[in-house]
């Protein structure tokens, strides 16, 4: 019989990370609708959630939209663009949140970017008490 453990978020005190999605619609995509203001958004980004970025790399689609990875020192923020439906998809992973790294605290400064007319968040933090531990529990 197979051991599963289940742990509500809500449970997670200490997380060893944390990651946020954001889906914005109705955005002001013009504001990072080239590769030099992307470049400064995922910068900005990740010093709002206290690390640095070390390298980014963004595609460009035609005739529109990007995607733009940030790799940071401390994991990562990816930027999906959608400008001719005023969508803007990103995702923020951080770890360090014991050293005050905190994805959350850019969120402000990308609503205020990009002026959504709706955006919906979500985060999922991740419990380092575990590590290790569920490869173990699972292969039982």
């Amino acid at each position: 019989m197979k051991k599963i453990m289940v742990i509500a978020m809500s449970e997670i005190h200490d997380p060893a990370s944390m990651e946020v999605f954001l889906d914005l619609y109705y955005c002001d995509v013009k504001e990072i609708d080239n590769r030099e203001a992307l470049i400064t958004f995922i910068e900005q980004i990740a010093k709002k959630a206290g690390t640095t970025v070390l390298k980014t790399y963004i595609y460009s689609y035609k005739p529109q939209g990007y995607t733009a990875i940030g790799i940071l020192s401390d994991s990562s923020v990816v930027i999906h663009t959608w400008p001719e439906y005023r969508l803007v998809n990103i995702n923020i992973f951080t770890c360090g949140f014991h050293r005050g790294i905190d994805p959350r605290k850019a969120v402000g400064y990308i609503y205020q970017t990009l002026r959504p007319g709706v955006m919906c968040t979500r985060t999922v933090k991740r419990n380092r008490r575990f590590w290790g531990k569920c490869g173990k529990i699972m292969k039982k």
